[in-house]
């Protein structure tokens, strides 16, 4: 049997410079301006233009129909991961990240974002919302590109971390941070490059009327709404026609929790954290007008791993340094319309990964344009086949919905197919996945903040986290959070900070923090009744030695009440040449 795809990543790195001669700028014309839409667990149902019967989204449909609509486009099933790959333009493997929770979305510092590639060309860029790749430098987004930053990090705590940052709900203050943004770039001489993650559908939201749907269905209202303001906004500016927009998804939809109605997900078998369609094919269009031709389509295979070098390419900016890139400029597919003539095929990974770095129990998925063979087991619909160790394999031209398997018909291909994800595996991990590091010591960051969203909790404990970004059920000496951590300092005395708080029933609770073999003992501070939450109090002082190593933090005694915790600092207070 021919096989209909070329082996793993080659098609990767073709990249840089295949755009269409003439539809791009040149130097000496003036670049666009660039706005990336991210929406929040936007399934591909949750487009009015994909036929859902319940919901609107008439600003959203004419902002498709007025570019290309990408008909096959793909993320993974996290969010985390999904932004690490388009941040990167490489497989989220490649750049540390893994998951969603405890840090496992860090992204390796020295990953090239594209936001450093366009701050390089002279671009003004900006990253509002949620971000889940590392709260201090260099992972910060100040260190990965982005000269504007306002959102939080991880999720969603009531945190919003911008200096008279505004309040109220999340998605609110993020709109509000970015008009401010793009109001103060607006007759500047050079452009910019807005990155703008939006929640859309998540069942976090609060219920309307106690109904979870109406949440939804009152979100994605406000995302259309919003879209629409953005796309008045730039054509009384002026702005308009020389504003690349790239609206996308970061996952598929969430489903309801306790077994509540099926969200509609145009019938796509899979939601968020599934590698079938429904989890990780989104909806996603670009529209640049007189360069991008309005009301058309391009229905080869695309992912999140092709935003990068399609900018890059559609802005006539050369890289910083070659890097491999698994994604592929689309930008012939853009300006021709959908009709770039000659394509390559492609072979594209997901991966939804459980924390703790467990690749091996991954859910896992290899597609081409027609075939997509897959292991998930939470969405399979019967007993798996012994024959093929539980994979399954799908004609998607024939069955776009994954009705029926074909592995027993078509036993050759999913083996060729079961091979390329192991070499792509072996390939995308061959340096280990583990926690990165937090750096400690840097002269630009001197107050690094170790947030309980962030840590590795110890043994079969879970450490769950509430709303705000607080431990709970924490009671024991044996349960310890714990941050891998380096110092790139040479030793010296550090203060440690931790917020005042209401404790409530564990008011006098006393933590330890350990570092190899140094030790504190300290009393969580308990605000007092008129004075504000969260204001940082000096707790004490511990000193630190250069190199890796993991800060632990435990009870320092059984407790009967849950002690609540969210987050500590350490800044440096003695230079090299002073004496301890």
């Amino acid at each position: 049997m021919l096989r209909p795809v070329l082996p793993p990543c080659r098609f990767a790195c073709l990249i840089l410079g295949l755009a269409a001669l003439g539809s791009l700028p040149s130097a000496a014309v003036e670049r666009p301006n660039v706005i990336v839409i991210v929406a929040g667990h936007f399934g591909w149902g949750d487009l009015g233009l994909h036929g859902n019967p319940d919901l609107a989204t008439p600003r959203l449909d004419a902002l498709a129909e007025s570019g290309l609509r990408l008909e096959r486009f793909h993320v993974c099933p996290q969010p985390s991961t999904s932004l690490a790959s388009l941040l990167t333009g490489r497989y989220h493997y490649r750049t540390g990240a893994s998951g969603d929770t405890r840090g496992e979305g860090t992204v390796h510092a020295h990953e090239l974002t594209v936001a450093e590639h366009f701050q390089a060309a002279g671009y003004e860029t900006a990253y509002f919302g949620g971000w889940s790749h590392g709260s201090n430098r260099p992972h910060h987004p100040a260190g990965q590109g982005f000269d504007r930053f306002a959102g939080w990090f991880g999720p969603w705590t009531g945190e919003f971390e911008e200096p008279g940052g505004p309040d109220g709900p999340p998605a609110d203050a993020i709109w509000s941070a970015t008009m401010a943004f793009l109001s103060e770039q607006h007759g500047k001489d050079s452009p910019f490059f807005c990155l703008v993650r939006l929640p859309a559908g998540s069942i976090t939201a609060p219920a309307v009327g106690g109904s979870w749907a109406g949440a939804i269905h009152e979100s994605i209202t406000a995302l259309d709404a919003r879209c629409g303001q953005l796309i008045d906004w730039l054509e009384r500016e002026g702005l308009r026609k020389n504003t690349v927009i790239w609206f996308l998804s970061d996952s598929g939809p969430e489903m309801p929790p306790d077994g509540g109605k099926v969200r509609y997900n145009g019938h796509l078998r899979g939601a968020s954290g599934s590698v079938h369609e429904g989890g990780v094919r989104v909806p996603a269009f670009v529209s640049w007008p007189g360069h991008i031709p309005a009301g058309t389509k391009f229905r080869r295979l695309t992912a999140h791993l092709d935003l990068l070098p399609t900018l890059l390419d559609l802005c006539a900016i050369d890289p910083i340094e070659r890097v491999w890139l698994d994604g592929m400029s689309l930008a012939p597919a853009l300006t021709s319309g959908g009709q770039p003539g000659r394509w390559p095929n492609r072979l594209l990974f997901t991966s939804w990964t459980p924390p703790g770095f467990a690749v091996d129990q991954a859910s896992v998925a290899v597609r081409t344009d027609r075939w997509v063979a897959l292991r998930d087991v939470p969405w399979r619909r019967g007993e798996p086949s012994e024959t093929h160790s539980g994979w399954e394999l799908y004609d998607l031209n024939a069955d776009p919905h994954e009705w029926t398997d074909l592995s027993d018909d078509y036993p050759f291909l999913l083996s060729d197919m079961r091979a390329d994800f192991s070499r792509w595996m072996d390939e995308t991990t061959d340096d280990g996945l583990g926690p990165i590091p937090v750096e400690i010591g840097r002269p630009d960051w001197p107050l690094v903040t170790l947030r309980a969203t962030e840590a590795s909790p110890s043994g079969d404990w879970e450490a769950p986290i509430d709303d705000s970004g607080t431990v709970t059920d924490w009671r024991s000496s044996g349960q310890k959070l714990r941050w891998p951590v380096e110092i790139v300092a040479p030793e010296g005395l550090y203060e440690v900070l931790c917020p005042a708080a209401d404790r409530g029933d564990a008011a006098g609770a006393r933590l330890i923090l350990r570092c190899g073999d140094e030790r504190l003992d300290f009393p969580l501070p308990a605000a007092e009744p008129d004075q504000e939450d969260d204001i940082p109090v000096l707790v004490g002082e511990i000193v630190l030695g250069s190199g890796q190593e993991w800060i632990t933090l435990a009870p320092a005694m059984e407790s009967s009440q849950s002690i609540p915790f969210r987050r500590l600092s350490l800044r440096r207070k003695t230079e090299p040449s002073e004496p301890r």
